[in-house]
């Protein structure tokens, strides 16, 4: 490409591009309240098992332990569907997902309640409410990190709140209905309390993209007309993860040096992206033309104009419907969550070496008004013209879809040592987390606990958890705290507390074990994402998330099938928190080198 003075205009598909511009208030608020809600019901459902356990064995004629089965399958489908539930979002939207993730869950509750065998409650519950579960959580999750940057830490502390609370709330309130009208009732409740979650979908709204006119100060890396060529270049390699993993993709930075202005935005947009109105330039001198996408597919759909004009009137018109509908589809340019590399980050990006950089690139004056922006288009991802077209098509797995199951479940990634610490940290954590949860309660009421007294253990759990998650939000935003001791002393102080709490079975000394076992196992869901990004860096966080998911999967799935076995085996479930404990106080150890391993893994590069 020739350079071009800086006083000459650029053509406009060189000299912009699209972007979604997080809200960062406004509507979002509406979708913080709406993740809660589905946080709520999700988490509160999977809590819940162990309400059912006696009951549900009772009825179907089985062991309590075959009965979380059912529990460890749903918990290890809820964990597989997220890297696919995410993809499904990154190609049709949050609302699609959320929906049909409702209906399956809903599904799920009424086919358990009317479950008269194991194995059918076994694909009921176990199956299809992990899939159903899976689609709504990870939605609500890549929503608030879509919706926000500069609120995104508070955003999402609140919203996750929803877990705590549900946790808290749901078991008295089950055990409460179980005993006036049965289990089978209480799951036709959650059902209906799951198709609720339909109108939670409706409130998550796509973000538009918005042109962004670019200021071209020098050759540009790359250009969007590029975008094309590096992408066919890519698609000769034979291996599926280097073809469309995200980090083989210019972010919108990479693509162009520097924005300046956002293009003609609406009132509304004006009104509801503070971020973004005061950034306007007023240096524009020229207007732009319709976006090179729509101009490329056009040309697929029309016909020839001259022949047209040659047939019948009704043949004109079906002609310029056509042209129209192919300009309609292709100028509703599609969001692509997924094509950030921030999006599962929940602490605050004032911490993000990238946004620091994008601040110091700014002078003073100007640095709160257009630093969020260029921080925003340095960590997003750019689509290919082939993606755009794709969005007007039906096919059966579009590069949206690959982009974002080739970067969740890159295996590459396990070559980092670090990274596999991580890994091991969170297999532990995932064995050992619903081993409480599932068993406190019956093991409170084996040790001649008052029934009534016992049922409030699990929801202590949740009011701890809630506040844990709170007070590690808050500490995440903290530059000079290290996230990774801080979580591997909570995790540890968690495991402890599991192994000692067969100690006494008082009223007050289980109590105090489970304010805080919640408290420590909140850590580790509020600083995993500022873990991963301090060790492996902000663009591997997506697919240290994905990869984290699958063992997770398994881990959950092991852990509470094992300690419901060894409850059956010994008779009694000392053994089983004896496990869960040392389990967990031994997978914390591994957090603790991180920082040194990452220091070391440079090194070795630079040698």
């Amino acid at each position: 490409m020739t350079s071009k003075s800086t006083k000459s205009v650029p053509p406009a598909e060189e000299n912009e591009a699209l972007v979604s511009i997080p809200p960062d208030g406004g509507w979002g608020w509406l979708v913080v309240i709406a993740a809660f809600y589905i946080f709520f019901v999700s988490d509160g459902v999977l809590i819940s098992l162990g309400v059912f356990l006696q009951e549900i064995a009772t009825s179907l004629q089985c062991t309590p332990s075959e009965v979380s089965i059912a529990g460890a399958i749903q918990t290890c489908c809820y964990c597989f569907a997220g890297p696919f539930s995410a993809a499904l979002v990154n190609r049709f939207g949050f609302r699609w997902v959320v929906s049909i993730g409702c209906v399956i869950s809903s599904a799920s509750c009424f086919l358990t309640g009317f479950s008269m065998r194991w194995y059918q409650m076994i694909l009921a519950y176990g199956v299809l409410g992990g899939i159903g579960f899976g689609m709504m959580y990870v939605s609500a999750i890549i929503v608030i990190g879509f919706y926000f940057e500069r609120w995104r830490a508070l955003a999402s502390g609140v919203s996750l709140c929803g877990a705590g609370i549900g946790s808290t709330c749901m078991p008295p309130l089950l055990s409460m209905v179980i005993k006036t009208l049965g289990w089978r009732v209480a799951f036709h409740i959650l059902g209906a309390m799951c198709i609720t979650c339909i109108l939670c979908g409706f409130v998550f709204k796509p973000i538009k993209p918005v042109r962004v006119r670019i200021d071209l100060v020098g050759a540009p890396k790359r250009t969007l007309s590029n975008i094309t060529e590096v992408q066919e270049t890519k698609s000769k390699m034979s291996q599926f993860f280097l073809q469309y993993n995200n980090a083989t993709y210019p972010t919108v930075a990479d693509v162009k040096t520097s924005v300046i202005a956002l293009l003609r935005p609406s009132n509304k947009l004006a009104a509801t992206r503070s971020a973004s109105s005061e950034i306007m330039a007023t240096t524009l001198a020229t207007d732009v033309s319709d976006h090179t996408y729509s101009k490329r597919l056009e040309r697929k759909y029309k016909c020839s104009w001259r022949k047209c004009s040659m047939c019948c009137y009704k043949c004109s018109n079906c002609c310029r419907r056509t042209k129209r509908k192919a300009t309609s589809k292709t100028m509703d340019m599609p969001s692509r969550p997924m094509y950030r590399d921030d999006i599962f980050y929940t602490g605050s990006i004032s911490t993000l070496p990238e946004y620091q950089k994008s601040c110091m690139l700014r002078p003073p004056e100007v640095k709160s008004k257009k630093s969020v922006l260029e921080y925003h288009i340095s960590v997003t991802r750019t689509a290919t013209h082939h993606d755009i077209e794709e969005q007007a098509m039906c096919k059966m797995c579009p590069e949206s879809i690959k982009r974002t199951l080739a970067t969740m479940l890159d295996f590459r990634l396990l070559k980092s040592v670090s990274f596999n610490l991580m890994l091991i940290n969170s297999f532990t954590v995932a064995f050992s987390f619903y081993t409480p949860f599932v068993h406190i309660k019956n093991r409170a009421i084996e040790n001649r606990m008052d029934a009534a007294i016992a049922l409030w253990l699990i929801s202590a759990i949740g009011v701890a958890n809630t506040i844990g998650r709170i007070l590690c939000g808050i500490l995440s935003s903290f530059p000079t705290v290290r996230a990774n001791i801080v979580c591997a002393l909570l995790l540890f102080m968690g495991g402890v507390a599991t192994v000692a709490s067969g100690i006494s079975y008082e009223p007050w000394f289980q109590f105090l074990y489970a304010v805080s076992y919640g408290f420590s196992m909140s850590s580790i869901s509020t600083l995993r994402s500022v873990i991963i990004v301090d060790i492996l860096g902000l663009e591997k966080l997506t697919n240290a998330i994905g990869m984290i998911l699958l063992f997770q999967g398994v881990a959950s799935f092991m852990g509470t099938y094992i300690s419901a076995l060894l409850r059956d085996q010994t008779g009694e479930y000392t053994l089983s928190f004896y496990v869960s404990g040392s389990v967990l106080g031994i997978g914390a150890i591994f957090l603790m080198p991180l920082k040194r391993l990452k220091i070391e893994d440079k090194k070795n590069i630079l040698r």
